[in-house]
């Protein structure tokens, strides 16, 4: 009686199998499997960490990456990280939200945080260390423990409030002006034990009430503040609520640790019941829901604990089921920690320790060995009648892999396994729907008619065709059968052969070439084109075999493969040449136009041409895959970035329901998706910018608008680093310059992302930076930096204006000092001119007189005439003194205080030579050629001469003492002998001489100064301004420099 429950068990066991297979098989999830496009992103990219805890897309189109090790931003070319060695309050980063405002806030292990990455937001934070300015601003709730406040989740509701989602319940972040901090937020938790208050999750719906996910369960708290608590009334149990999605019509999903649940709102929107829980027996890989996420293309997307899966919101069904992805599809790590919708639609996948991965939306599936095929070097691919897809794969020894929509299956026919090297058109189903092989080296193989090529399972062929036959040779490589329904062979015997089969007469036909026949295609007036191995291409017109080469036209290379598409064109893939089209094929002349890697083509070596039913081309190469656009001549690029199973193309073949197949040496690969790509125009962001190697302060992440760069003329060398964001598959972006003041025309950078501007001529530029992606969309607006570039100082206006007045004043102060010479030499000649006539004029008459009174006297008195003439003399002497010095006076090279001081030196030592006075002259030393005007000495030198004069006729002195010197400014002489002296009240107002003197001082601005006494001898000074320079005059105030002559 106690072993009766065991069949129940059994029974039940068995049938919740069955309900997980007819799930995953209903739901169409890949059982044999099919791997999913997936390009993983890992440390060794520059990832900062294998650790994935969240994924977002900024407007920037940058994607960020928390981790468990801080947070790293991809704009597809590289990683840039942060951790907390750069500022971050902790090293764990759950949640990066952008605001509405453009801020960017981190949640992580320690506190809030906002990323202040502009310019104008940089400086020194309130948290530093090491004296280093990091870019975080820190937030956490006052009065809480430094160590650790853990923020699992940030989200912004419709009036700008943050809220979070922390291990110490909700916190709102107010704002009071630049005063930022985060308030805890009631929501009726009980704080009984440890754990109770932690919060995972938040989302806020499109009424604007805020949902919670907690361990505690499941909470939503309305703009007026009144907070429910959904459990078993609303058909929630106590459960673990991880994760929260919306979707369109308000449908509410939580993830939770028993599955994932749907919520729907009632009609009046009071209630929430709680219309469905999934799990495994739905599909999902496990049951612990970890993320979600809505795509745009109707698709729920669940990261489970062991895997992904996706829900078509739009199927029909009242109970939809998943479709699940795991290891067998790709997945090395299947813990989905986070997922992301980038706005070409790409998911992004982070796992727990496997790093980030993108499935494309526009990617290729992939299978080889492990999903069921009996190899992975495929050499063809044909579809059948019924949409079977065939494929021929191996390298020694051949097989056939069948696909029927869902899975591979192995085909055998006996002596496949014996076949040699087969060319991609090695299999044939003729008009009749009889089966041709080529086997490589066993003649042909024909079959008796079957709809499917799985009919001919187990069968052998019902007639092989030999040498016996009249077939050239056995070794056949590529089948055709012609509008006529004839059979046209390529074989290798030794030697290359062709070979037509006559359907009428059942005889084959051989014909010479030069080259073996690799492909066959034939064109809409019914020429057979024939690719050949390494010399060209033959056209069979009209009953005429002709060879186009090089010699006449045809590019260089071998044909691997040839096509004709719905526009009537021939197409030839060639080893070297590309792609080339052949437009009129029909003409007597064909033109042979080759699309190749000048016009975008990744490889000049091409496998196959494919025309897809929107119209574009696949071209596979030995570099990937090329999809172009003959409207736009855009070329898209596919490598096993974007999920191919290698990127050396072997064969390809479109099904009737559009899909590409595409057979390589590694595997088979099928487009998942032909539709076209929205195109989103790329946005160009500046992302450095370096004047002569020194940075110029931009945004960390970029800024698509620099304005106010000044370029000094040291630095002109101007650098920019600059890039466009695209995650679309096969997407290759390149970009375009113009340097706006300089250049008119847009320049082409190809794929490069830098720029440098070098020795730029002075003035004002703006530098714009465009990029078109592969579809030729371009920038709706070009980057722009705005430069100007200083001219050397000698070049600018403020310089040039400076050297226009200082010339203007050079030129007027010549044209002064010109006047003022001038001047002064007629004020010259006219004192010359006055001293002449008033000098040597009484002279001259004074000579008359006396030879007139000698010539009278010389019969009556001879002495008194002697002395007369002896007068006569001494007045000749003096006028020749006079001219003398009027002569130095007025020669310009005698104009310096040394020539002054040497003459007056001279003649104080002629004129006291001639009696017994005794003297000293002191004067400054010499080598000092300190400018004095002829007037001036002039002037000096009279005063000085009549001085000494005076002084050897009236003081009867014995010794004399002559001192020249600048004091003060002031050129001072002073001439003192120890004469009989005089009372100088007496004879201040008589004299001329005294008179003269007295004149001449003041003519200059001086003063003349007589000190005598009867008997104590005289002492004169005389003053006059030193017209000269403060450095002159200090070099003269250092003292003179006695020179004594005895």
């Amino acid at each position: 009686m106690k072993r009766r429950p065991k069949p129940r068990l059994w029974r039940l066991l068995f049938g919740r199998l069955a309900c997980v297979w007819l799930a995953l098989s209903q739901a169409g999830g890949i059982v044999s499997g099919g791997k999913l496009p997936l390009k993983n992103y890992s440390i060794a990219d520059g990832l900062v960490m294998d650790q994935i805890t969240v994924i977002r897309q900024d407007s920037r189109h940058l994607l960020w990456f928390g981790t468990a090790d801080g947070v790293s931003w991809f704009d597809g070319y590289q990683f840039t990280s942060y951790t907390s060695d750069d500022g971050l309050p902790h090293k764990s980063v759950f949640d990066i939200l952008e605001t509405r405002s453009g801020e960017l806030w981190m949640a992580t292990g320690n506190g809030i945080c906002v990323f202040r990455h502009r310019p104008e937001s940089l400086g020194r934070t309130a948290e530093t260390a090491h004296g280093v300015d990091y870019s975080f601003e820190v937030l956490r709730p006052p009065g809480q423990p430094g160590s650790s406040f853990v923020v699992q989740r940030l989200v912004e509701d419709p009036n700008g409030v943050i809220w979070c989602a922390t291990y110490g319940g909700l916190y709102q972040v107010s704002s009071q002006g630049n005063d930022r901090r985060l308030q805890p937020v009631d929501i009726g938790l009980r704080n009984q034990n440890w754990g109770d208050l932690f919060l995972n999750d938040l989302l806020i719906d499109d009424e604007g009430m805020l949902w919670i996910a907690a361990p505690s369960g499941l909470y939503q708290r309305k703009p007026d503040g009144c907070v429910t608590h959904f459990g078993p009334a609303q058909g929630l149990p106590q459960e673990h609520f991880w994760v929260l999605e919306a979707t369109p019509g308000g449908t509410i999903w939580a993830g939770a640790s028993s599955g994932l649940y749907r919520l729907q709102p009632t009609p009046t929107g009071n209630r929430w019941p709680v219309v469905y829980r999934f799990t495994t027996d739905h599909g999902l890989p496990l049951n612990r829901v970890l993320s979600l996420k809505c795509a745009r293309d109707g698709k729920l997307w669940v990261g489970t604990f062991g895997g992904l899966a996706s829900l078509d919101l739009n199927d029909g069904r009242e109970t939809p089921l998943f479709r699940s992805y795991t290891a067998i599809h790709g997945l090395v790590d299947v813990e989905i920690t986070a997922l992301a919708e980038d706005r070409e639609a790409n998911l992004w996948v982070g796992t727990d320790h496997g790093g980030a991965y993108k499935i494309s939306r526009v990617g290729f599936e992939t299978f080889d060995a492990s999903d069921g095929l009996s190899g992975n070097r495929v050499n063809l691919v044909f579809e059948d009648r019924t949409g079977l897809i065939v494929f021929l794969l191996g390298v020694s020894g051949k097989s056939f892999s069948v696909f029927d929509g869902k899975r591979f299956s192995e085909l055998h026919l006996p002596g496949v396994d014996q076949f040699d090297w087969v060319g991609p058109q090695g299999v044939l189903q003729d008009r009749k729907g009889e089966w041709w092989l080529a086997t490589g080296r066993w003649g042909l193989w024909r079959y008796p008619v079957s709809e499917s090529f799985a009919g001919l399972k187990g069968r052998r062929p019902s007639r092989i065709y030999t040498s016996r036959d009249g077939l050239p040779g056995p070794t056949t490589y590529c089948l055709y059968e012609d509008s006529r329904g004839d059979i046209w062979v390529s074989i290798w015997d030794g030697t290359p052969q062709l070979a037509r089969w006559n359907r009428r007469t059942d005889s084959f036909t051989a014909f010479d070439t030069s080259a073996m026949p690799m492909a066959f295609t034939e064109d809409r007036a019914g020429n057979i084109w024939v690719g050949l191995n390494g010399t060209g291409i033959v056209r069979f017109r009209k009953g005429e075999m002709t060879h186009y080469s090089v010699r006449n036209g045809f590019p260089p290379g071998g044909i691997y493969h040839l096509y004709t598409d719905r526009r009537g064109q021939v197409w030839a893939s060639s080893f070297s040449s590309g792609a080339i089209c052949i437009p009129e094929p029909d003409a007597d002349r064909p033109r042979f136009v080759p699309l190749t890697t000048r016009q975008g083509l990744s490889s000049n070596h091409a496998r196959f041409v494919l025309e897809g039913l929107d119209g574009a081309f696949y071209i596979g190469t030995v570099r990937g895959l090329d999809r172009w656009d003959p409207r736009t001549g855009t070329i898209r690029h596919f490598t096993t970035n974007d999920g191919l199973a290698g990127n050396l193309q072997n064969v390809g073949l479109i099904d009737r329901r559009g899909g590409l197949w595409l057979g390589m040496l590694l595997g088979i690969s099928r487009l998942t998706s032909s539709e076209d790509q929205h195109t989103q125009p790329p946005e160009v962001f500046v992302r450095e910018l370096r004047l002569g190697g020194i940075p110029w302060p931009i945004d960390q992440l970029g800024q698509t608008a620099v304005h106010n760069v000044v370029v000094p003329l040291e630095r002109n060398r101007v650098t920019v680093n600059f890039a466009a964001v695209s995650f679309a598959s096969g997407d290759t972006l390149t970009y375009q310059f113009r340097l706006a003041g300089r250049d008119s025309e847009w320049q082409s950078l190809s794929s490069q992302r830098s720029l440098d501007l070098v020795d730029i001529q002075p003035g004002s530029y703006r530098l714009e930076l465009q990029a078109i992606n592969s579809d030729g969309v371009k920038s709706l607006r070009p980057a722009v930096v705005d430069l100007t570039i200083l001219a050397p100082i000698w070049r600018r206006w403020w310089f040039i204006v400076l050297v226009m007045l200082l010339c203007s004043g050079v030129a007027f102060a010549a044209a002064r000092v010109r006047l003022l010479h001038r001047l002064e030499m007629e004020r010259v000649r006219t004192r010359i001119a006055t001293d002449l006539h008033d000098d040597i004029g009484s002279s001259l008459s004074q000579i008359a007189i006396l030879c007139e009174v000698a010539i009278r006297r010389l019969p009556s008195d001879p002495p008194a005439a002697v002395s007369c003439l002896g007068q006569v003399s001494a007045t000749c002497h003096s006028l020749v003194d006079a001219m003398s010095d009027i002569v130095w006076a007025i020669n310009p090279s005698r104009d310096s205080l040394d020539d002054l001081i040497h003459r007056m030196r001279r003649f104080a030592n002629d004129l006291f030579a001639e009696g017994n006075i005794r003297h000293q002259f002191l004067a400054p030393g010499a080598d000092n050629p300190w400018p004095v005007g002829s007037d001036f000495r002039r002037q000096v030198y009279l005063v000085y001469k009549e001085c000494l004069h005076n002084l050897v006729r009236h003081s009867q002195a014995t010794e004399a003492r002559i001192e020249l010197r600048l004091q003060r400014g002031w050129l001072e002489l002073s001439v003192c002998d120890n004469g009989v002296g005089f009372n100088p009240d007496c004879i201040q107002n008589g004299g001329h001489g005294l008179t003269s003197l007295h004149n001449r001082a003041r003519a200059l601005g001086g003063e003349f100064l007589i000190e005598s006494r009867p008997g104590e001898g005289t002492r004169i000074m005389f003053r006059v301004p030193a017209r000269t320079s403060n450095w002159r005059r200090r070099l003269w105030d250092r003292g003179a420099i006695k020179s004594q002559i005895s």
